[in-house]
């Protein structure tokens, strides 16, 4: 199997390399997994930072809590799962309060707040790919950390295949 540099460097080929060096991958819940990749220009990609926010309750501390953060890891791009309902599960969703799209209402504030582009990925594409035996491989597997974990998957999907649905770039239309 190959290591996560040696994807990157082949699958970028140089198109995107460079484009975006600090990737900010979140995985919205009451738990909110986040994953910080930093891709340095001398190429040691290194996973910087994993963390789980207890985002149970929409309330200022959880604000605080994801502006800290963002604040923190000046990400030049941020990678958040995305939310959909699905035909098979809608009757779950019946009288729901749909904590997870408001969540990431806010997400995407705090991102035009600050001026970060946002992107999404399907819960599908990262998981598809970035397995926890390639996550293991590549030494960005945290146990016991299962959002994280599911944030990591999106910041490396993200940094091998670029993409995402509906980039939302600070000063331009939504």
């Amino acid at each position: 199997m190959y290591t996560f540099q040696e994807l990157y460097y082949h699958n970028t080929q140089g198109i995107r390399r460079g484009q975006f060096r600090n990737i900010l991958a979140l995985d919205p819940g009451e738990t909110t997994g986040a994953a910080f990749l930093h891709i340095p220009s001398n190429g040691d990609i290194a996973l910087s930072g994993l963390q789980q926010i207890s985002t149970k309750e929409l309330n200022w501390q959880t604000y605080t809590n994801l502006y800290n953060l963002i604040c923190k890891v000046h990400p030049d791009i941020i990678v958040v799962e995305d939310y959909r309902v699905f035909s098979w599960k809608r009757d779950q969703h019946i009288w729901s309060a749909l904590h997870t799209p408001k969540l990431i209402g806010l997400i995407i504030a705090l991102s035009l707040q600050q001026r970060i582009p946002i992107t999404f990925q399907t819960p599908q594409q990262a998981k598809g790919f970035c397995t926890d035996i390639r996550l293991k491989t590549w030494n960005f597997y945290s146990p016991n950390h299962k959002h994280s974990n599911d944030a990591v998957r999106h910041a490396v999907y993200y940094a091998l295949f670029g993409g995402g649905n509906n980039i939302i770039v600070p000063g331009e239309s939504i």
